[in-house]
């Protein structure tokens, strides 16, 4: 079967192996670029989130466009629903920004949280301007923010199927979270129906994995997160950081998805500050650690 082609472009599938050996899966839309946007989902959404916005982010920034499932998630190893701590998720965006800084010759890299992605990606960006040891990520896009465990169940888990939820263990073990017990943070507390190619299968997902993809505290207050960011929010949404000097805000109507034209519109103009760093040599070819192909259904 010939590779799967978008408007000219290729997919390439990308591994990348945590140090508890675990491997996430990564799915790469190549551009003539070093420059990378590495796009985090949230819990019941992986490549539906590829499929409908790859090819636009790409055409929007002039970069490669990196989606990487979450352990547990998608095609990548793990156990489904379950980390061993809340710091799993951000760990793990740790090896792939380690290892996408570490190639040559290496360029910007932009962290796009999506919907409960958000969270995780304020997490990392908050976590890298207090230790100087951390592989930096060179800008911030927050698209469609869901950024706690309370929105995550009005808003639901995207379109990987219907959902259900222990409304008593979720509201019991978020008070013992406030009083420093966690002995029962493996609990699940979200049911997912997820289609696959043998039929619907019921998903559990753990407290513990909630929090793993909670924003930080303080993160509205942190005026020194050292990196630019764009914010593409919705009108009405509690979970949008109030517009400061130093951030690019678009507000999007109740309807309108993140990925549409108004939004690519702002992050054309957004990523151009990067732009003059991305630029690939004529004899220099993206990175790819495998022949390219068409993705593996999930």
């Amino acid at each position: 079967m010939p590779p799967r082609q978008l408007i000219g472009e290729l997919v390439a599938d990308r591994p990348f192996a945590t140090p508890d050996t675990i491997v996430l899966s990564g799915l790469q839309y190549l551009a003539s670029s070093r420059g990378t946007v590495l796009v985090l989902h949230g819990l019941g959404a992986f490549d539906s989130v590829a499929e409908a916005s790859a090819d636009a982010l790409r055409r929007a920034t002039g970069f490669n466009v990196l989606f990487v499932d979450l352990r547990g998630n998608g095609r990548s190893g793990g156990a489904v629903g379950a980390v061993a701590t809340t710091r799993q998720y951000v760990d793990d965006v740790a090896t792939v920004v380690r290892d996408l800084k570490r190639r040559a010759p290496s360029g910007p890299v932009v962290l796009a949280g999506v919907q409960a992605g958000a969270g995780l990606a304020l997490r990392y960006v908050t976590e890298q301007g207090r230790d100087r040891a951390w592989p930096r990520v060179d800008g911030l896009v927050v698209a469609d923010p869901i950024l706690r465990p309370d929105s995550v169940q009005r808003f639901g888990t995207g379109d990987a199927g219907p959902s259900a939820w222990n409304d008593r263990r979720l509201a019991a073990l978020t008070l013992l979270d406030r009083v420093g017990i966690h002995t029962f943070d493996t609990l699940p507390v979200l049911y997912q129906r997820v289609p696959t190619i043998h039929g619907a299968v019921v998903r559990r997902y753990s407290y513990a994995s909630l929090r793993a993809l909670e924003a930080p505290s303080g993160w509205r207050t942190d005026a020194q997160l050292p990196a630019p960011m764009l914010w593409i929010v919705r009108a009405g949404s509690v979970d949008a950081k109030p517009q400061a000097d130093d951030d690019a805000v678009l507000q999007l109507s109740a309807t309108e998805r993140w990925y549409h034209r108004a939004a690519m519109t702002a992050l054309t103009r957004w990523s151009a500050q990067f732009s003059a760093d991305a630029e690939m040599p004529a004899v220099i070819l993206p990175y790819v650690p495998v022949p390219v192909k068409p993705p593996t259904p999930f």
